[in-house]
């Protein structure tokens, strides 16, 4: 991945509860307030501000991203975690491989297919393993 190539573009998106947490998400959330963390909008936006600063150092260009995607990786979920992503395919539930070398998403689905997303709005999710009904894993 490379700034200066042709149609290079990324958005990033982030949502991040500071004081209370939604209940209509129809899925698990948090806030940082719940977690014993008071920041004001301003703070909130300035250390983000910041860190986004120093990773996209990092990042330079395209050049540091091993040392993106290796802190990435340190900090995701654990491989296996179940996760439901919505992009132009529709809702893909599966679970989570890792990130292939450009940085793509990957997920096996319920089949043990593994998918790959470079866009899409993730969440976490129950999802049986192969093989498994949604009751069994629920009981897990």
């Amino acid at each position: 991945l490379r700034a200066h190539e042709k149609g290079f573009v990324v958005v990033i998106g982030i949502g991040l509860n500071l004081a209370s947490t939604p209940l209509e998400l129809g899925h698990a959330a948090t806030c940082l307030a719940a977690h014993g963390l008071a920041l004001s909008p301003r703070e909130a936006l300035c250390f983000l501000s910041q860190e986004m600063d120093a990773w996209l150092k990092t990042w330079n260009g395209g050049d540091g991203f091993a040392a993106v995607r290796e802190a990435w990786l340190e900090r995701a979920g654990a491989v296996g975690e179940p996760l439901r992503v919505l992009a132009n395919k529709g809702p893909v539930e599966g679970r989570f491989v890792g990130l292939d070398a450009e940085g793509a998403l990957m997920i096996a689905d319920r089949e043990g297919r593994e998918q790959q997303f470079t866009y899409g709005d993730v969440s976490l999710t129950s999802v049986p393993r192969i093989g498994e009904t949604q009751e069994e894993d629920e009981r897990l």
